[in-house]
């Protein structure tokens, strides 16, 4: 069966697997086990009815919209463990796969020594932060993007022939279809990255998530001093022995005057915005003082992580007592806990015991923690002298709970998880999570992580216990190295959707700073992007990396200061190795960067030298 309509074909064949293309670009998503029947066109596309070798049946449509395709799956009774329909995307060699893993991979499809990490992501999560994929063939562009990717993977496999080849797989709600599912195929033959997050941006703005922080710092007291605030956390010289040892020493974590003396010392030195990040309660010691320098002071908060009962007595009580967030949380053991579809409680970060065992602590439901945090933010924000709030983990992704006593699924988790953002900027708060997947835009001001693609990070598996390590040459991973930095491969997808919604920073255990060698390759992708920089590490190293930290803020906060309120219109590559770059923003800025060892002659005859970048 085959259809056009607004400049656009679509071919639908007996066994379900169809085609669609515009302006000499065409796309085919094609199936296996599965028969397409009761076939009928409308006005609008083609009617069918979907049935997969096991007996599954599905109402199916595919509509033609002005520029685009959009499958729509119903069947509300319909039971079933998986669904992979469509087919894996056919791509064809040179095509370029877009990947929302952290800000943005572009990697070319039909190179197999490039791994994936992971393959398979929940959509929604640190690892898959928007509801869509991406494919550039020359300069054409297909964006898959999910209507309401609330109980779906996205598959980013290789076929046999060794070509990435991206899927969808759809997963039930309560063990069935529920809703309506459904994803649109937007396409176009010219302009290619910019072009394809520009349609993907109109999509999402059309159901409410693109809420530009032009909006939200407007009713926030303090909120202009994020702009183009560097993020900054500094750790008392022995934060790893009161967090992750067996120790029970009574160690005095009194770090307030070497925090003020850091901060004097950036501030001196050029710095005027920032975020100075508070975890220990005595670290709240120097709120005021910063508060005075003109900084946004944050609190490390957590209504995620539960203190199990019975392993409370195995825990340092030093680390139980600077961590104000596990004492609160102690109240919700176990009947707020989360629970999973075995009946067991679901397990969360883990905490090191008197006897040397890792115990996994519990995770709290979302429905208590967006109790806990309308009553506990603006409480504890006042005793903590802070005019900013970061809440973790719960920016990283949807949940669902199978308690019999507060039962959850994953889309029903969104808006307890919304609800507990939200109760920052309800406290007039500047806002912060970990990651800040695409759902929580419209109630954080920014991101800690967003730059740092999880499982491309050095040392990932331990970066969120290696805070402030600085890392020397030997102890580079040959994943971080060869994809982290490299702007072959790296690309400003979140960016280009949502940069004038929030700030995006690195992660700390994967911070500027944490390569000192690289501070400069950092603060060119943070210029070019225009994303602040993130500097972690204990206070008593700031003499020893003090002089790279003090270039780097220079290098890279001004263009973050100059549009952080602005969207990105464009991104485009100058040379053929993709080693210089530009981007585009509202205001009509534009900053060019040279990742090459080789000078590079911008247009009016100037020089831009290696390493370098040129706001203008």
């Amino acid at each position: 069966m085959r259809m056009e309509k607004n400049g656009l074909a679509l071919r639908l064949e007996n066994d379900g697997s169809f085609a669609f293309g515009r302006d000499g670009v065409w796309f085919e998503q094609p199936c296996r086990g599965f028969a397409a029947s009761d076939v009928q066109t409308g006005a609008d596309g083609i009617r069918y009815r979907l049935a997969r070798e096991d007996g599954l049946e599905l109402n199916a449509a595919l509509r033609l919209l002005e520029d685009a395709v959009e499958l729509s799956l119903e069947g509300e009774g319909a039971e079933f463990a998986q669904l992979l329909y469509p087919g894996a995307t056919q791509t064809i060699a040179g095509d370029i796969a877009l990947l929302p893993i952290g800000g943005g991979f572009a990697f070319p499809v039909d190179d197999a020594s490039i791994p994936i990490l992971p393959e398979e992501a929940f959509a929604w999560s640190p690892s898959q932060c928007m509801g869509m994929v991406g494919l550039l063939r020359g300069d054409g562009w297909l964006v898959t993007a999910i209507e309401d990717p609330a109980d779906v993977m996205v598959c980013r496999r290789r076929d046999g022939s060794g070509h990435l080849r991206p899927q969808l797989r759809w997963l039930p709600e309560n063990g069935r279809l529920g809703y309506a599912r459904r994803v649109r195929f937007m396409l176009g033959a010219r302009g290619a990255l910019s072009a394809a997050c520009r349609a993907y941006r109109a999509y999402r703005q059309g159901q409410g998530l693109v809420v530009p922080l032009r909006e939200k710092l407007r009713r926030l007291p303090d909120g202009e001093k994020l702009l183009g605030a560097a993020d900054i956390w500094l750790w008392h010289d022995r934060y790893e022995e009161v967090m992750y040892s067996v120790s029970t020493e009574k160690i005095d974590v009194r770090n307030a005057d070497a925090v003020l003396a850091v901060a004097r010392d950036m501030r001196e030195n050029g710095l005027e915005h920032a975020i100075f990040g508070m975890f220990f309660c005595d670290d709240c010691e120097a709120s005021a003082a910063l508060r005075e320098m003109g900084y946004l002071v944050t609190k490390y908060d957590n209504y995620s992580d539960v203190l199990p009962g019975d392993v409370a007595p195995l825990i340092p009580r030093l680390r139980v007592e600077q961590c104000d967030f596990t004492q609160r949380r102690a109240k919700n053991w176990p009947q707020d806990v989360r629970v999973v579809s075995d009946g067991s409680l679901c397990g969360a970060w883990a905490l090191r015991g008197t006897d040397g065992v890792m115990h996994p602590q519990n995770s709290l439901c979302a429905r208590a923690a967006a109790r806990d945090a309308r009553k506990e933010v603006a409480q504890y924000a006042q005793q903590f002298g802070c005019n900013a709030w970061f809440i973790d983990v719960m920016g990283g992704g949807l949940q669902e709970c199978f308690s019999p006593e507060h039962p959850m699924t994953r889309r029903q988790s969104r808006q307890y998880i919304l609800q507990a953002l939200g109760s920052m900027m309800d406290a007039d708060l500047v806002a912060g999570t970990e990651e800040g997947v695409e759902f929580c835009v419209p109630a954080i001001c920014y991101a800690e992580g967003r730059m740092s693609p999880q499982q491309y990070r050095i040392c990932w598996k331990e970066s969120g216990r290696r805070k402030a390590h600085l890392y020397a040459p030997e102890e580079h991973e040959e994943n971080f190295d060869r994809f982290m930095l490299n702007p072959a491969y790296r690309v400003p997808l979140w960016e280009l959707v949502y940069h004038d919604c929030t700030v995006s920073y690195w992660y700390w255990g994967d911070s500027s700073n944490c390569c000192p060698e690289l501070l400069p390759e950092r603060d060119l992708f943070n210029a070019l992007y225009g994303t602040p920089p993130l500097y972690s590490f204990h206070t008593g190293e700031w003499e020893k990396i003090r002089d790279q930290v003090l270039a780097s803020q220079a290098r890279a906060c001004p263009v973050a200061r100059k549009v952080a309120l602005e969207a990105m219109t464009d991104f485009s590559y100058l040379t053929p190795d993709k080693q210089v770059q530009r981007t585009r923003f509202a205001d009509g800025t534009q900053v060019t960067a040279n990742f090459s060892r080789a000078p590079f002659a911008m247009e009016d005859g100037g020089i831009l030298a290696p390493g370098d970048y040129r706001m203008h």
